[in-house]
């Protein structure tokens, strides 16, 4: 059955924004991390204030009840990325989810608006391959120019279907950091005892706990499927797996992956570490082939 989708409070904002968009932008520049009053025309914003990489929290309010879902919320607080370039342009996002949003690369495409006087802006990203997905972010960047709130919406299609028809998958608020570049992120921040799951939509779940020591090494814990437990490998093999971030700007490894018994491995697509080191999230690929989405908590 087909789920039309449905008017919600990001597009809500998003009216009001087109509104507000209607007066005329400020111009100029203020540097990251300055003061300025909003709105004010001694320091209006620049769309230059966005340049660099954000990291941050999706955190959904409104999937529940949708067909697919059985009345339960299927899609958890996740960790994601923006990057845009030293004149504003926002050219890459990770969503937290498996498919990213490479707008240079060609995969997606992107609507951006100009940032208004009241430092509001909205973002429209297009996943181009699959052509069923897309987020939508309405932004306020604040004062000092080193943080984005605001409300999104993921809009997909979980049927196939002709026209333009989507699903609202998941909505809610987000919250992205200005990093200070290499080095934000630290890897002894994985130190320590980890719990939560790996879950997915259609629905798959699995239970997951991981032990890291201080040199990035896997020392416990393990996937409980619910029908098998299959603990790490404590041979060496998990040895130094998260010794190394990919990218330390924004606290990402890529392409990990971690050894079970029975010979089944699990492939970390790619996984973000939260500022406060509290949370790794990213999508993960079992040994038969399919991505869930990890979310562990640090205890």
């Amino acid at each position: 059955m087909q789920y039309s989708f449905r008017l919600s409070r990001a597009l809500l904002i998003l009216g009001v924004f087109a509104l507000l968009s209607l007066s005329a932008c400020g111009g100029g520049g203020g540097k990251k991390g300055g003061g300025g009053t909003t709105g004010g025309s001694s320091n209006p914003f620049s769309p230059t204030d966005l340049s660099g990489d954000w990291t941050g929290t999706l955190t959904p309010r409104d999937n529940e009840g949708l067909p697919w879902s059985n009345g339960e919320r299927r899609i958890l607080s996740r960790n994601f990325t923006l990057r845009a370039d030293g004149l504003g342009n926002i050219y890459y996002c990770l969503p937290g989810l498996e498919d990213d949003y490479d707008v240079r690369g060609g995969g997606a495409t992107l609507s951006q608006s100009s940032i208004n006087k009241k430092g509001l802006f909205t973002l429209s990203f297009k996943e181009k391959e699959k052509n069923r997905e897309q987020l939508v972010l309405v932004c306020r960047l604040n004062d000092a120019r080193n943080l984005i709130t605001g409300e999104y919406e993921l809009r997909s299609r979980t049927e196939n279907t002709s026209g333009d028809e989507v699903e609202a998958v998941d909505a809610g608020g987000f919250e992205l950091v200005l990093s200070n570049g290499p080095g934000s992120f630290s890897e002894s921040s994985l130190e320590g005892h980890w719990e939560g799951s790996n879950y997915h939509y259609a629905p798959r779940y699995a239970n997951m706990l991981m032990d890291v020591d201080a040199n990035g090494s896997i020392t416990g814990g393990g996937v409980d499927t619910g029908v098998a437990v299959f603990p790490f490998l404590l041979d060496g093999s998990n040895d130094q797996v998260f010794a190394l971030f990919e990218d330390s700007s924004v606290g990402m490894f890529e392409n990990i992956t971690l050894h079970l018994s029975d010979g089944v491995d699990v492939v970390l697509q790619y996984a973000l570490l939260d500022e406060g080191g509290g949370f790794f999230t990213g999508p993960v690929t079992d040994h038969k082939g399919n991505t869930t989405y990890m979310r562990l908590t640090k205890k």
